[in-house]
């Protein structure tokens, strides 16, 4: 049996445990991952690294837990070395995931044409409501039109 599916074997059987919550058994599958040699195809290919990660967030068993964080950090570490294919190391490689996601902004700048938004003259920020105003009128009666606005829509028309 080859390396990628000795690999995918693995994966499979630490899903399911996750699946079933019963990780036991989950501490051996991750001494083997540990003995093997990765290389970051095997990574992709096999999604391997999912499955740990997996069994670590969802295992009591702190033995079983410390060793998917150590392999799962020596995988990054393969990432961020220097023989990686698309030689992205720490924030570049944050930068691309950012940007695949559509959150990256840095480049981002605002349309020259635009202008911000220009206050009315003699216009003054309206007041706020503290909280104690607001709690009272929760409990009294539903407001009613000022008789003010009443008298001011008529002189309108």
């Amino acid at each position: 049996m080859g390396q990628e599916e000795e690999l995918l074997r693995i994966a499979k059987k630490l899903e399911k445990m996750v699946a079933r919550k019963n990780t036991e058994g989950a501490l051996d599958l991750l001494k083997k991952l540990n003995s093997c040699q990765m290389s970051i195809q095997l990574l992709q290919t096999t999604r391997i690294g999912v499955a740990v990660n997996g069994v670590r967030k969802h295992c009591s068993d702190k033995e079983v837990v410390s060793l998917a964080k150590v392999l799962i950090k020596n995988w990054k570490r393969l990432l961020d070395s220097p023989g990686s294919p698309k030689g992205e190391k720490g924030e570049e490689r944050e930068k691309a995931k950012k940007k695949e996601k559509g959150l990256d902004c840095s480049s981002w700048k605002p349309d020259a044409g635009l202008s911000p938004p220009r206050k009315k003259r003699g216009e003054e920020p309206k007041d706020r409501r503290d909280s104690v105003d607001s709690k009272s009128s929760a409990t009294s009666s539903p407001k009613r039109p000022s008789m003010e606005r009443s008298y001011a829509y008529l002189a309108v028309q």
